[in-house]
């Protein structure tokens, strides 16, 4: 049988670190004093809550029946600058990186790109935007690829990486309700949610763009090696 015999994902790397940051918390909770451990308990279900959210996500591509390869938290070093990446996902259109978040509280987008935080009544807080986030991995990502390849490679793939990497910011909490009426176009059609994520993959490889071909099942599972050999323990 092929790598893609029954149109199943492959997972060349599946697991997250923040399952040893939850041991390790767990396990340092008890040797502190109470008021310590109040903070250990709020960092505690932070990385709970993440976990839950990765854990959605690798439920809707484990049964994308999509040929695609999957890295899950890939950690990635370049130039002293890092990026840590919750999924790539490679199909034979075009590449994903994928930021998952499992945000409490309902989400607004406004005109200008910030993300806000409702948490009930008039209490609202600003947030880190998780497509400035991701656009920063998709750059790092430009750089190592650009400095492990020759100028004629670079000359064709500086021109098409835009279209053949694309950023998605997967909103992994089924509870959370987004408000993004009035969010840039190119700010919303990132944001997706988790039972959105395959359908959003199958729209977004339909779509012609600059140098679009399909990609053999061979180039696919390469690329994914290629990015498991880079991936840096964290």
């Amino acid at each position: 049988m092929g790598l893609f015999d029954k149109n199943e994902p492959v997972f060349l790397k599946e697991g997250s670190s923040a399952r040893e940051e939850l041991a390790a918390l767990e396990s340092l909770r008890t040797s502190l004093p109470p008021q310590a451990q109040q903070q250990i308990d709020d960092e505690i279900r932070v990385v709970k809550a993440g976990i839950a959210g990765e854990d959605r996500v690798l439920f809707e591509l484990k049964h994308s029946h999509m040929d695609m390869v999957v890295l899950q938290d890939l950690f990635l070093e370049h130039d002293d600058l890092t990026a840590q990446i919750d999924f790539m996902v490679l199909t034979r259109r075009r590449y994903f990186v994928i930021e998952c978040k499992n945000l409490y509280g309902n989400i607004e987008v406004d005109s200008h790109g910030n993300f806000i935080r409702h948490l009930g009544g008039a209490k609202r807080e600003g947030i880190y935007s998780p497509v400035t986030q991701n656009r920063r991995h998709l750059e790092l990502l430009h750089a190592i690829r650009h400095d492990n390849h020759g100028a004629a490679f670079n000359f064709f793939a500086d021109q098409t990486f835009d279209d053949q990497y694309r950023s998605l910011v997967v909103l992994a909490n089924p509870k959370t309700v987004l408000d993004d009426r009035f969010a840039p176009k190119e700010v919303k059609d990132q944001i997706v949610r988790a039972d959105r994520l395959i359908a959003t993959i199958e729209e977004t490889n339909r779509q012609q763009g600059l140098g679009h071909s399909k990609l053999s099942l061979s180039d696919v599972r390469e690329a994914g090696e290629w990015l498991l050999g880079l991936n840096k323990p964290n």
